[in-house]
């Protein structure tokens, strides 16, 4: 699926309808040899936080000076996301699929929503209130992730959980059609590609 271009960074484009699992499909393809994996640096991170409008520019911009301020504690930060983002996978992998996660994914996911939430506060917004973090530390993307998946692991959406069958994709998205008959992360991208492989395939049989 062709990315797209983001404050000079190529980020995968947003197809699961959940944060977590956009965190998940920043694999292109989840599996196999020839993956692109997007988050390589603290900085992609950091961006791909903005993409997805869990920080603003202002806020991304000022977390990525302060990585490189700190450099060794911006890698120890996206090497703690990656950790985070093999659990998730696992774990709504195997929902999606009908099995029993493993409990080590759930061991990777619940310190980090721990963390999450006591970074978290009530925030008045006119005669409103808000959802928000009480301070911006490296790993504010993380925390937001970590939320996600765990809003998400107790919501009744979780039986909309669905895996890409493009298996050479094999993305994550929440199916929320009317009768739940998505089958691709995208209709654009990888359904038209398994129709027109199909299509080849039924060409050659014929031909025999």
């Amino acid at each position: 699926m062709a990315p797209v271009d983001f404050e000079g960074f190529t980020l995968p484009r947003l197809r699961a309808g959940s944060l977590c699992l956009d965190f998940v499909n920043t694999v292109d393809p989840r599996y196999g040899d020839e993956r692109e994996d997007y988050l390589t640096s603290y900085e992609a991170l950091v961006r791909w936080g903005h993409y997805t409008n869990v920080l603003n520019k202002a806020q991304a911009d000022g977390l990525i000076d302060r990585g490189r301020q700190v450099s060794e504690a911006a890698v120890g930060v996206l090497a703690k996301a990656l950790v985070l983002r093999e659990a998730l996978d696992a774990l709504f992998a195997a929902i999606a699929e009908g099995a029993s996660p493993a409990d080590d994914a759930l061991a990777v996911l619940n310190p980090e929503f721990s963390r999450a939430m006591s970074h978290l506060q009530v925030q008045k917004q006119g005669t409103d209130f808000k959802w928000e973090w009480n301070e911006e530390a490296l790993d504010t993307v993380l925390w937001a992730v970590a939320r996600s998946a765990a809003e998400l692991l107790v919501a009744p959406e979780l039986d909309r959980l669905r895996i890409c069958r493009n298996d050479d994709c094999r993305w994550m998205f929440l199916d929320m059609s009317k009768n739940r008959s998505r089958r691709w992360c995208s209709m654009d991208s990888c359904g038209n590609v398994v129709k027109q492989r199909r299509h080849q395939h039924k060409i050659r049989i014929e031909a025999e």
